[in-house]
């Protein structure tokens, strides 16, 4: 393990001690100088250790607080985030149909869950207008078939 940018695979290497094998990386990584560096390879060897050993030893071993720091970590937390408000505002979306128009067919949640982000608020000023279900469905229909850059 001399080469700083192997230290993420040193616990998928052929051993019969992966655990002593991720502490000797963890230490390797605590002694780099670069802040940077230390929170990239912590997250990245904290990825593939928890292939294979369980992910909370690996957290402690590594320190959440400097994978958390890492961008990749940042990276994949704010997409994270996205998909969450993207989730909710669908729910919002499909609460509020239900309570204006009643229950609605699989077909026409799958429909509004299908919905971009810019689409979905289309739908919702849309919906103000909208007095039967049936108008609901034909919105959606109609924008079916746009495509989103």
């Amino acid at each position: 393990m001399n080469e700083a940018g192997l230290l993420p695979f040193a616990t998928l290497s052929n051993t019969s001690d992966r655990l002593a094998v991720l502490k000797q990386a963890a230490i390797k990584i605590q002694a780099l100088k670069d802040s940077k560096v230390q929170s990239t390879l912590s997250a990245s060897t904290g990825i593939l250790s928890t292939l294979l050993l369980d992910e909370e030893l690996v957290s402690t071993i590594l320190g959440r607080d400097i994978m958390q720091e890492s961008a990749l970590y940042q990276s994949i937390k704010e997409e994270g985030r996205e998909e969450g408000r993207e989730e909710g505002a669908h729910q919002l979306a499909l609460q509020f149909l239900s309570m204006q128009m009643g229950p609605l067919s699989n077909d026409t949640i799958a429909q509004v869950q299908q919905l971009s982000s810019t689409q979905l608020p289309s739908m919702m000023q849309a919906a103000g207008n909208f007095s039967t279900l049936t108008e609901l469905v034909s919105w959606l229909q109609s924008r079916s078939f746009e495509v989103e850059d």
